[in-house]
């Protein structure tokens, strides 16, 4: 069953009242914009008139004289749209600055594609619907890449000659370069953090997310543990279900993020489910983002070489080290709020 399929009626009215929303904002930016361009520059909307009135006989010459020729509207256009532009750069707005306003170029806030395919911002909302019990609602919200403080790393070189310091810096240049990449549309990228716990990994796993939520990138956040939760609640639901492809919010989203991997109930039914999602989204060239305490060898050894060689030889491997950041805040907050030896307070 497919993720559009699931919506129910509910459901797919809410989706056309938001973007019914959407269009009268557009249509409201694109009045505000044309009113201020009339009052700074009225040339602006005659010259746009014409090549309006031009277009339409043009159009209407090819239908009525398919084979004759007639005047040479395309040199007319270019004429007027060569003025057009210059207006618009005397007053310092880009060239579409009067042209339709939309939030998603691809389907024009229609939700749909000119073939008929539901648009990404609309997988996107549907998913919100379908799985907003369970999608995103361990993210902090706080959390950006400006957020993310370094200071709780230290500088001192570790066993491996790096510092913890020195090792965050990197690994949040490579989490903002994987964010832009997957921001941007190109290609696909697959990404492992690990490290002790409170070393940071789930804060810069919400750096990522946060990041990639104000675009029209369809990410699906889970723990483990919600996880494994939702798909042995689809397996449950269609018994005769061989693959995690039946499960529409693991194979249709852009980048699943699976956080915590490790600390869920591991059996064969997890290392099974575990090994389609991954193997799965490798094939379809969908992103993939997780989290996990266990080192390498933890992974090899919790989830057998068929599953950590994939991971492994797939995925950008990142470590983040240090003290836990969370005991450094506590001590901080407690040190902030002890009273002073001398009898002042502070």
């Amino acid at each position: 069953m497919s993720l559009i399929s699931r919506l129910t009626p509910s459901q797919r009215a809410s989706l056309q009242r938001e973007y019914d929303q959407i269009r009268m904002r557009d249509l409201d930016e694109q009045d505000r914009r044309r009113a201020w361009a009339k009052e700074q520059c009225p040339q602006l909307l005659e010259i746009r008139s014409q090549i309006a009135a031009i277009s339409s006989q043009a159009a209407r010459d090819r239908i009525l004289n398919k084979t004759q020729e007639g005047p040479d509207y395309s040199e007319r256009i270019g004429e007027l749209v060569e003025r057009q532009q210059m207006y618009l750069d005397n007053l310092d707005v880009p060239r579409d600055f009067l042209d339709p306003v939309f939030e998603c170029p691809k389907c024009h806030d229609t939700g749909f594609l000119p073939d008929g395919q539901p648009c990404s911002c609309y997988i996107s909302k549907a998913v919100r619907l379908v799985y907003g019990s369970m999608n995103n609602r361990n993210l902090d919200p706080d959390a950006s890449f400006a957020s993310f403080s370094l200071d709780w790393y230290s500088t001192e070189p570790g066993p491996d000659g790096q510092s913890p310091r020195t090792k965050a810096e990197t690994v949040l240049k490579q989490a903002k370069d994987f964010a832009a990449r997957i921001g941007a549309g190109h290609g696909y990228a697959n990404m492992l953090l690990y490290g002790n716990p409170g070393t940071g990994k789930t804060f810069l796993t919400n750096c990522i997310v946060s990041e990639l939520l104000q675009s029209n990138i369809n990410v699906i956040y889970f723990s483990a543990v919600d996880l494994f939760e939702a798909l042995s609640y689809t397996s449950r639901q269609k018994q005769n279900a061989e693959s995690v492809q039946d499960a529409a919010f693991v194979t249709e989203c852009d980048l699943l993020v699976i956080d915590d991997l490790g600390t869920e109930m591991t059996n064969a039914f997890t290392r099974s489910i575990l090994f389609d999602v991954i193997n799965t989204r490798l094939n379809l060239h969908k992103s993939t983002l997780i989290s996990t305490n266990l080192p390498p060898s933890g992974l090899r050894t919790l989830y057998t070489e068929r599953i950590s060689s994939r991971i492994m030889g797939n995925y950008h491997v990142w470590q983040l080290t240090g003290e836990d950041i969370r005991i450094l805040k506590l001590k901080k907050a407690g040190a902030a709020a002890a009273p002073r030896t001398d009898g002042i307070s502070s």
